[in-house]
C-alpha cells in the first residue's frame, strides 16, 4: 500500500481496520478461492482506471503510519523515552518520492 500498489486482502477484522474495499484496496472473504481469482481479474481488466484507489491506499499509509506523526511517539513510549530527550530533526524531514 505504502508504494501504491493495489492491495486484494481477506475480509477479516484485523485487514478489514485498514482496507476500505473499493476506497483503498480490494476485500474478498477469507476462503473463497472464486471471489479472489474475480477480484484479480477485474484489477486486471481495469487496472488504468485504478488510479484512484492506489493514490488512497498511499495516502491511507501516510496517515495511519507517520512516523512524525503516529510512530515514533508511540516506540518512545514504550521504551519509556522522553520526546524531550530525542532529536528529531531527521525524523520530521519532509519525504520525497518518485509516487504520486
Amino acid at each position: 500500500m505504502a508504494a501504491g500498489a493495489i492491495v486484494i486482502g481477506s475480509r477479516t477484522p484485523p485487514v478489514e481496520e485498514l482496507i476500505d474495499t473499493g476506497q483503498n484496496g480490494l476485500l474478498v472473504g477469507f476462503f473463497s478461492q472464486t471471489k479472489l481469482v474475480e477480484a484479480i481479474a477485474h484489477l486486471c481488466d481495469s487496472c488504468l482506471g485504478m488510479d484512484a484507489i492506489r493514490h488512497a491506499s498511499r495516502q491511507t499509509i501516510r496517515k495511519r503510519f507517520s512516523i512524525r506523526d503516529e510512530c515514533l511517539s508511540q516506540q518512545l513510549d514504550i521504551l519509556g523515552v522522553s520526546t524531550n530527550s530525542v532529536r528529531t530533526e531527521a525524523v520530521t524531514a519532509p519525504v520525497t518520492s518518485a509516487l504520486p
